[in-house]
Order: structure tokens, then sequence, then C-alpha cells
């Protein structure tokens, strides 16, 4: 389980979902690496964030709801800021879903 960040040249960020397992689910781990990922990139000269989910059979299906449900304040804003939710971002990003577009 993890998320991971990839160059595709200077200016485009590619970010991956993986929990292939769990149909890419986001853990509570995984969503505080991607709000931190979103707070690096804002930062970065990267232009463009591309965010995709690994392995063919699904892109994400959110949060991963078997761990505890039970979320206060502090968790409720890391995982809204991990969302984007309520914070403006600067940075165009795109949903990249289609296989064919993965082998590129």
């Amino acid at each position: 389980m993890e998320i991971r960040l990839a160059r595709h040249g200077r200016h485009v960020a590619v970010v991956t979902v993986d929990n292939q397992p769990r149909l890419n689910a986001m853990t509570r781990q995984m969503l505080g690496e991607l709000g931190r990922l979103w707070d690096e990139l804002e930062r970065d000269e990267c232009r463009c964030i591309v965010l995709t989910g690994a392995g063919e059979r699904a892109f994400t299906v959110g949060a991963d709801v078997s761990a505890d449900l039970s979320a206060g304040p502090e968790i409720a804003r890391m995982v809204n800021h991990a969302l984007l939710k309520n914070d403006p971002y600067s940075k165009p990003r795109l949903h990249r879903i289609a296989a064919e577009l993965r082998s590129r």
C-alpha cells in the first residue's frame, strides 16, 4: 500500500495510488501521504499533476472502510486535505483512468 510519485519530464508529476489487492482503497496512512504530497507539489516546479491508480482493475474505490471509521476533527481535516475538498490548489490535476494510457 503506497502513494508513489514519478516524473514525466520536468513539469509533469504522476501520482499513483497503489493498493491493488483492495482495488486501490486508500488507508488513513495513504490519505496522509497524499495530503503531504499535494503540499510538496504545490511548492514544486511541476505544472500539472496526473493522478492514477495502479493495476488494471480499479482507479480507486476511495477510502478503505475496513479500518476504524471513527474520525475526530483532525482526521476529518486530513482526509479533506488529501482529497482537496475545501483547499484551493493552483495546479491542474488530471485523473488518468484508461488502461491504454498507463503503457506510455
